[in-house]
């Protein structure tokens, strides 16, 4: 698919985007993750392709780029330190959240984005190519019909079902030793709750600190 966008709405996205450059310096560094001028771009030019392919497409619900610079991309570093081992399934990812600012700051370690939408999928393959991700593949398909030859070391999802949904629906996609990071808002106590005790006790709930933003989020991390 070929976008069409007027001089002036291009123009005038670049322009917010990249005032969202200290933005990100400053909070990355508050998480503790050093950027390469490189990444600096690479993560500001898939805000800029996200703004772009959000005028004609519902990628996200978020159109001001300074906020996608902190409720997407410093949203996602804000997980990092979570990670495990060397392949990661980004479950649902949507626009790319948390998926490639992870791959990004990660090169060393192997990204899968799976989503269900065609249009969500071209747009994540035109990501990948734009701003240059070796490490970085797409899947299009319902998680719970995906059928690797590999399993995963971490799979991660945003905002995307509930927690006993989601462990239903990635069944056989793990390992023995893998871990599923689940991105929550608040916490969630009535997930939790639902869950058998059995699981209960292999979960834990952190609080996640996301610079410049103002509201509640919390991380689940399920070791299997």
């Amino acid at each position: 698919m070929t976008l069409s966008h007027s001089n002036t709405e291009i123009n005038s996205i670049h322009r917010v985007v990249s005032k969202g450059l200290p933005i990100l310096q400053s909070g990355a560094e508050e998480l503790g993750i050093e950027l390469t001028d490189d990444m600096q771009r690479q993560l500001l030019e898939h805000v800029e392709l996200l703004a772009r392919w959000n005028l004609r497409l519902n990628l996200t619900a978020i159109t001001s780029p300074r906020q996608m610079v902190i409720q997407h991309i410093l949203d996602s570093l804000a997980i990092a330190s979570n990670l495990r081992g060397r392949t990661v399934l980004d479950v649902g990812s949507g626009g790319g959240y948390p998926g490639v600012p992870l791959a990004v700051i990660f090169p060393q370690r192997q990204f899968t984005l799976l989503d269900s939408r065609g249009k969500r999928i071209e747009f994540l393959r035109h990501v990948i190519g734009k701003i240059g991700l070796s490490n970085t593949s797409t899947v299009k398909t319902r998680v719970e019909d995906y059928q690797p030859k590999q399993k995963f070391d971490t799979l991660v999802c945003r905002a995307f079902s509930s927690l006993e949904d989601m462990l239903r629906r990635t069944q056989g996609l793990q390992y023995p030793t893998s871990r599923l990071l689940a991105m929550k808002g608040k916490f969630p106590a009535e997930e939790i709750s639902v869950l058998p005790n059995t699981l209960q006790r292999r979960l834990k709930v952190e609080s996640i600190e996301v610079p410049f933003l103002d509201a509640k989020r919390h991380l689940v991390v399920i070791e299997f």
